[in-house]
């Protein structure tokens, strides 16, 4: 057992595990209760990936934030949980892997019955059945109302939008770099967290 730690929000939870990346829905069922964003210590078996948060960060979308795309380039594994609407990836900062998520109801939106990329498009709230696309390599898919009461399905590359930074999964959003004055944690207390330090506070990107 180790102590582990998540961030919740854009950048989503943290969970290293060094050279390893099991399936995060080992022995759980796909519909889970949705992660409540407080700090909370716990501990996690090498077995299974439900990570417990105990460190928060916020994103903070700015106007020079630049796209990020390219995370399946990267990542060595991706799904989907709660509700269809909370993604999870397992990514390499340069060594280990973690294992973060991120909430695509902050990045896609649903049009006419129809996938897009929108920031703060909610599609969870019409859409219905979503998931991992079978077959490929990192499609989404959804069934969506047309607004006339027809749900059409539809699914979208999120290989075009999100992106794997220093082991974060996320989109529009910048590395965690330099300390907060709110809370002074570096980017290396974040990463550190998973090694035996209990220390909790919030990180916010630039």
């Amino acid at each position: 057992m180790k102590p582990i730690h998540a961030a919740v929000g854009l950048l989503g939870g943290l969970v290293p595990l060094a050279n390893a990346h099991p399936h995060p829905n080992n022995g759980m069922a796909t519909q889970a209760e949705p992660l409540e964003t407080i700090t909370t210590t716990s501990t996690l078996q090498a077995s299974s990936i439900v990570p417990s948060p105990t460190v928060t960060a916020v994103s903070k979308q700015g106007d020079d934030a630049a796209p990020v795309s390219g995370f399946a380039n990267s990542c060595a594994d991706w799904t989907v949980w709660d509700f269809g609407n909370y993604m999870w990836a397992n990514c390499p900062d340069g060594g280990d892997l973690w294992w973060s998520r991120l909430d695509l109801d902050h990045i896609l939106g649903n049009v006419g019955g129809r996938l897009v990329y929108q920031k703060e498009g909610y599609f969870s709230s019409s859409c219905v059945s979503c998931g991992r696309k079978q077959g490929t390599r990192s499609d989404f898919q959804c069934s969506c109302p047309d607004g006339k009461g027809n749900f059409h399905e539809t699914s979208l590359d999120l290989n075009l939008y999100l992106g794997n930074m220093n082991g974060f999964l996320c989109s529009d959003c910048k590395k965690l770099t330099g300390l907060d004055p709110n809370t002074a944690m570096a980017e290396n207390l974040i990463h550190d967290m998973g090694k035996g330090s209990q220390r909790t506070g919030d990180a916010l990107t630039d």
